[in-house]
């Protein structure tokens, strides 16, 4: 057998693909998160899981800052991007409408 030659395990990268996985559950959770402040911005609260969800808004918002300084070091901008906008809505959201 040549010694060039790699069986398929050693061929494959791991780290390549718990990136792939780690990134992957990232946008999920952009996702979520964006699905649940449109919902919000709507006024929806249809079923009791969406009113639940909208309930943690503060704490999805505060969750997202982690997920942006990580992709600012990885250099994923699309996902900073999308992250700081779904932040941003948020905040206008939990901004109130009138003065008392």
């Amino acid at each position: 057998m040549d010694s060039t030659v790699r069986t398929y395990p050693a061929a494959v990268p791991r780290r390549e693909t718990s990136a792939t996985i780690v990134r992957l559950l990232a946008w999920l959770y952009l996702a979520s998160v964006g699905l649940v402040a449109i919902t919000q911005a709507l006024g929806w609260s249809g079923t009791t899981t969406i009113a639940v969800l909208q309930s943690l808004t503060p704490y999805m918002a505060m969750s997202l800052v982690p997920v942006i300084a990580v992709a600012l070091l990885r250099g994923r901008l699309l996902m900073v991007t999308v992250a700081s906008a779904i932040g941003f809505g948020l905040v206008l959201l939990a901004t109130p409408v009138g003065v008392p």
